[in-house]
C-alpha cells in the first residue's frame, strides 16, 4: 500500500502511497518503536487539477489601504475579492511577494497528520488545528487567522486544495506551520508550546 523510501536529506523515510486503504506503519530506530495507522484517501487528477488551479492562480493579493487608522471592514471582501482571489503563491513559497512568508510553503512536513477536515479549516477558516504548533512570534495568531479565510474556496475547490496541498513534494520545515502537531526545537533551544 506505501513504497518506504530512506531520506538521507532528513533523516527521514519517504512513504509514497499506492492505493487507497489503511496500513499499519511501525517505525523502528535506535531501539525505539512507535507504530500508526495511514488512512489513505483515493483522489483523482481532477481534483489535483483544481487545487492546483487556485493555489497558483497568479491574481495578485490586494492591497490594503486603511484611511486615518480605520478599522478593516468585518468582512474579508477587502482581500479575497469576488473573481479575483488571491493565489496562495502570493505568500507562500519561492514566488511569494511577501518577504515575511517567503519561507512558508506547505509540503508533506506541515500538512501531514492533519484531517481533511483539519486542513480545510486551516485554509477556509484561518483555524489552527488544536494539536498543531503555531509560532506567533512570526505573526500573531489574530492576525493570520483574520486573513487566512478564503470564501471562495469552497465544496470541489476545498477538497481540491488538499489534495493539490498533500501532492507537494518534501522539504524542509519553516517556523511558521502546523508542523505535524509536533512542536519544532525552537532557535532557543526549547520546544515550542
Amino acid at each position: 500500500m506505501v513504497q518506504i523510501t530512506p531520506d538521507a536529506a532528513y533523516g527521514e523515510a519517504m512513504l509514497t502511497t499506492l492505493r487507497a486503504g489503511d496500513v499499519t506503519i511501525t517505525a523502528d530506530s535506535d531501539g525505539r518503536c512507535g507504530s500508526s495507522t495511514l488512512h489513505i484517501t483515493a483522489a483523482t487528477e481532477r481534483q489535483w487539477q483544481v487545487g492546483n488551479a487556485r493555489y497558483n492562480n497568479m491574481n495578485p493579493l490586494p492591497r490594503i489601504v486603511v484611511d486615518g487608522g480605520a478599522p478593516l471592514p468585518s468582512t474579508n471582501i477587502v482581500i479575497d475579492p469576488p473573481g479575483m482571489p488571491p493565489a496562495c503563491t502570493n505568500c507562500h513559497g519561492d514566488t511569494a511577494t511577501n518577504d515575511v512568508f517567503r519561507t512558508i510553503s506547505y509540503n508533506p512536513e506541515q500538512t501531514g497528520g492533519f484531517s481533511d477536515q483539519e486542513l480545510i479549516d486551516i485554509v477556509t477558516k484561518g483555524i489552527a488545528p488544536v494539536d498543531g504548533f503555531f509560532d506567533s512570534s512570526i505573526v500573531p495568531m489574530f492576525v493570520w487567522s483574520f486573513f487566512h479565510k478564503w470564501s471562495d474556496i469552497t465544496g470541489d475547490e476545498a477538497q481540491g486544495m488538499v489534495v493539490y496541498l498533500r501532492s507537494l513534494p518534501p522539504g524542509p520545515s519553516s517556523s511558521l506551520d502546523f508542523h505535524s502537531k509536533v512542536p519544532p526545537v525552537l532557535g532557543n533551544g526549547g520546544a515550542g508550546p
